[in-house]
């Protein structure tokens, strides 16, 4: 991704353990540089540079991820997090001596957040998700247990309403106690994504308003200036307890199932396509994310087959005749 701006997806984690020191940096114009990709720095090129060509063993595991998104044309990625300051590790910023540090690190954070304002969050690791809950003034669920259990809720910004998926801790050595089944459950997190944002370029869901707004801060607290220059202050609001996925293997089948069919990613013309989609609305009456998947693949399905006959009346054949 060369424009960080343009960014759909945030990947946030707890806070970076590599110091970007001024000795190895160099010049605060070289660090501005590579962060934006431009005039010949990349951000990979001064990390590498920075570790002296050493990965640390978390990095292949965040790249599991963002490789699964970029085999599904998600290249939009930014990885930042909630506390953007360097320490050996997260205890660390309890002490005393990181106290500043840790503070702006906070606002940087919310900086990206109201400047970008990207459709995903992907939290990952409980103290990522208990400190991004407790950084926007919400209530975030515990990350899956299981491989094909998809955490994951809408969350109200005002006027910004995120997706967030929580997924358990991609940074060593917490990733190792999931090691066995990383890889299936990054795949379907990838796909939950690409379907996501297959449905907001569909409409099917209000996107994020004016992704090139501005930000200022008033006592510490950023503000997002819309159109016309008018200010709104980032209000958060909790999350519907039954905006979280289950760990149902059906469930997860079912929500996957109606949301290819909102974002019209499943063969529509499929014989007893209707017939699958109907009874799920009152299989999960009462859960408000089904509710709303469910009712997104019924305008999604009618909106087709009105398009398709609409087409058919053009060529002049029978709309009631469209196979």
């Amino acid at each position: 991704m060369r424009a960080p701006i343009e960014a759909k997806v945030f990947i946030v984690g707890k806070n970076q353990a590599t110091e970007f020191s001024v000795e190895k940096v160099g010049s605060h114009e070289r660090h501005l540089n590579a962060l934006f990709n431009r005039s010949g720095e990349t951000c990979e090129g001064l990390y590498d540079a920075v570790r002296e060509g050493k990965r640390s063993k978390s990095r292949p595991i965040i790249e599991m991820l963002t490789g699964q998104l970029a085999r599904r044309g998600i290249e939009e990625v930014l990885e930042t997090n909630v506390i953007c300051y360097s320490t050996p590790m997260s205890r660390d910023l309890a002490k005393a001596s990181h106290a500043g540090g840790a503070q702006k690190g906070h606002e940087i954070f919310h900086t990206l957040l109201a400047a970008i304002r990207p459709s995903i969050l992907v939290a990952h690791g409980q103290g990522v998700a208990t400190s991004l809950s407790r950084s926007l003034g919400i209530t975030l669920p515990d990350p899956p247990t299981a491989p094909l259990e998809v955490v994951s809720a809408y969350v109200e910004l005002g006027d910004y309403n995120p997706l967030v998926i929580v997924v358990p801790s991609l940074a060593m050595p917490a990733a190792a106690k999931w090691a066995s089944w990383r890889a299936e459950h990054l795949a379907v997190v990838a796909d939950r994504i690409a379907i996501e944002l297959g449905r907001l370029e569909l409409g099917r869901r209000t996107p994020s308003a004016d992704t090139s707004a501005m930000v200022e801060h008033e006592q510490g607290e950023p503000l997002l200036l819309g159109k016309g220059g008018s200010a709104k202050k980032l209000v958060p609001a909790p999350i519907p307890a039954t905006d979280t996925l289950q760990a149902t293997p059906q469930r997860t089948a079912d929500l996957t199932f109606l949301m290819s069919v909102a974002s019209r990613t499943v063969d529509m013309w499929e014989d007893g396509l209707a017939e699958k989609i109907e009874p799920l609305g009152a299989v999960y009456a009462g859960d408000a994310e089904m509710e709303k998947v469910w009712g997104d693949a019924i305008e999604s399905y009618t909106d087709f087959m009105i398009e398709e006959a609409d087409r058919e009346l053009i060529r002049g054949g029978n709309p009631l005749d469209l196979g």
